[in-house]
């Protein structure tokens, strides 16, 4: 699913096709596009703690069109506050490998700051360079008002913001890197449907789609059963942007993100899990690092 995979990796591997441009965005909410029908409101995670441990760590071999690109990592920070006040951070880093810094060297760094009761984001910090170009991203999250803010500089002395307002009932919209930790906490089941909306790299994507089935994985990191959600992201300011997209969770307690497929600017692009770092699992370094299905 984009914003949960292929968004997040075509922003990292492909940022220069939607890096900010030195004129400014309008700073009123737009309108969404009236193709794109209102979400319901998404539903209830599930009773009882989280299914990631505040240590947890994971690593991601990713390629394009079967090549070696980049490794990324995710990993949950020190919880700040307490009580209704509490955030959990999360963060991601992903570094392309000295292949594919021919093609288009990037570094990035993602923190989301989520409630840690129910999951969705109050901000999102994006700090991103390509090749000899540096941006960086913020975004506040407002349910209340049904709108997100969003605004970005650059090295090159470019900037803007722009006002996104959400059209979910519930006023309640995701960002690209919380949405991974937010989809492993819901009841998923076999069939079920979703629809959400969906920020990242200053863009709102709608993302729909269903649990299509049960199948097995076998990964870098071990292997797994899984569950693989299909569907599709359509953007908001753009409806004839559409990708396809799949992420294949481990169909047992830990809801491990296990593979993500989408497409990008330069082809089929992958992200496969090669390691975990958490107290109930620790992945095999010795395993092969295929993945098949």
């Amino acid at each position: 699913m984009s914003p949960l995979a292929s968004l997040i990796l075509s922003a990292l591997l492909a940022a220069a096709s939607a890096s900010p441009q030195a004129s400014q965005a309008p700073k009123e909410p737009q309108a969404a596009s009236p193709a794109l029908a209102v979400c319901p409101p998404l539903p209830a995670l599930s009773p009882g703690p989280f299914p990631f441990p505040a240590s947890e760590k994971l690593t991601f071999d990713l390629d394009v069109t079967g090549a070696s690109a980049a490794t990324m990592t995710m990993e949950l920070l020190p919880r700040k506050g307490q009580g209704a006040a509490a955030i959990q951070p999360v963060a991601l880093q992903a570094q392309t490998n000295t292949f594919f810094d021919k093609v288009r060297k990037v570094q990035a760094r993602l923190v989301s700051d989520l409630d840690a009761r129910t999951l969705f984001p109050k901000r999102l910090h994006e700090d991103i360079a390509v090749d000899d170009r540096a941006y960086r991203h913020a975004a506040t999250f407002d349910a209340a008002q049904k709108r997100i803010t969003v605004t970005w500089t650059s090295a090159q002395g470019s900037g803007g913001e722009r006002v996104w307002p959400t059209d979910a009932t519930d006023g309640r919209a995701l960002d690209y890197l919380g949405a991974f930790y937010f989809f492993r906490a819901l009841p998923l089941k076999v069939g079920e449907r979703f629809c959400v909306d969906i920020l990242g790299l200053r863009r709102l994507w709608r993302v729909e789609g269903s649990v299509v089935g049960r199948e097995h994985a076998s990964t870098p990191a071990g292997e797994f059963p899984v569950l693989r959600l299909s569907g599709k992201a359509t953007r908001h300011d753009k409806p004839t942007d559409v990708r396809e997209l799949h992420l294949w969770l481990s169909d047992d307690a830990r809801r491990l993100p296990v593979a993500v497929m989408g497409v990008i600017d330069l082809g089929t692009l992958r992200a496969v899990l090669s390691s975990v770092r958490r107290p109930d699992f620790q992945s095999d370094p010795a395993r092969p690092t295929g993945m098949t299905w």
